[in-house]
């Protein structure tokens, strides 16, 4: 699971949580590692800053980067088709006014 926020910093951030129901120590920090490694090569690829915390589940037997790039690399591209569409929005109502069909 992914949950994400707007950064207020001037660059994306990782956020982990592993809990013991993933597995023991060694299985835990293994998770940390690749999904810390997955951030590392590509958080150049977010068109935008956010605040990233990843929850990790049970994984399955043999996880290797290429399982998480895979997962994620989805994920990625879901959250900047989201961006584009909030810039595009912006972009035809500059003032912040409120477009047909939003609830106020």
């Amino acid at each position: 699971m992914v949950a994400w926020a707007t950064a207020r910093q001037p660059h994306s951030r990782l956020g982990l949580t592993v809990s013991r129901k993933v597995g023991g120590a060694v299985v835990r920090n293994r998770v940390k590692r690749l999904l810390r490694e997955w951030f590392r090569l590509h958080h150049h690829e977010l068109t935008d800053d956010w605040d990233l915390v990843i929850i990790a589940r049970r994984p399955p037997p043999g996880l290797d980067l290429k399982e998480v790039e895979e997962q994620l690399g989805q994920f990625v591209a879901w959250i900047n088709r989201r961006s584009a569409r909030a810039e595009r929005s912006s972009e035809h109502d500059p003032a912040g006014k409120a477009r047909q069909g939003d609830e106020q």
